[in-house]
């Protein structure tokens, strides 16, 4: 008899695991997805502006006629730059409350917890900007980063932080 107690305690030991660990899984991938949700925002305000070349002609040559390269902003590394620059803050706009990530503006009155919800947020963009920046950077110069692609490219491709999670059954999260 007690060999079934022992063995049921571990058996419940273990889901009560698997459990929360799914759900810090499911938490962590909706927060993914709140960070290509800015990121998406930002990509289709952008897609309406009209934006000049860079001219970094700016040097002369012996006769004295500027020389160097004229690049599209589609493509430079400004464009990249400007739209992952300060992302992370945008995170604090958000909190965590009954399974999703809802934007709130941020109060006095935040309770410990949503802040302990922002910072966590805050941590998670910071993780995948940080180890990723380079390779999204490069997709958003490349135009493989649209406003369409960017949650597949973040949170499915680079931090796999929706990996095995199922597509549909995940996007409830935002």
């Amino acid at each position: 008899m007690r060999r079934v107690h022992i063995v049921l305690s571990v058996l419940l030991c273990f889901h009560s695991f698997f459990t929360v660990f799914g759900a810090v899984e499911h938490k962590r991938c909706g927060a993914c997805k709140v960070v290509a949700g800015e990121l998406r925002e930002r990509l289709s305000k952008e897609k309406n502006r009209v934006r000049n070349a860079i001219d970094s002609r700016a040097r002369l040559d012996k006769d004295g006629k500027r020389y160097g390269k004229v690049i599209k902003f589609e493509v430079s590394e400004l464009r990249a730059i400007e739209l992952i620059d300060d992302l992370c803050n945008e995170m604090k706009k958000y909190h965590f409350s009954q399974g999703t990530w809802s934007a709130n503006k941020s109060s006095s009155s935040d309770t410990a917890e949503v802040k302990y919800q922002r910072s966590y947020l805050v941590n998670v963009c910071s993780d995948i900007i940080g180890e990723w920046e380079d390779e999204i950077s490069r997709d958003i110069r490349e135009g493989k980063a649209t406003a369409e692609s960017v949650e597949e490219l973040l949170c499915h491709n680079y931090s796999k932080s929706c990996h095995g999670l199922g597509g549909d059954n995940s996007k409830d999260e935002l």
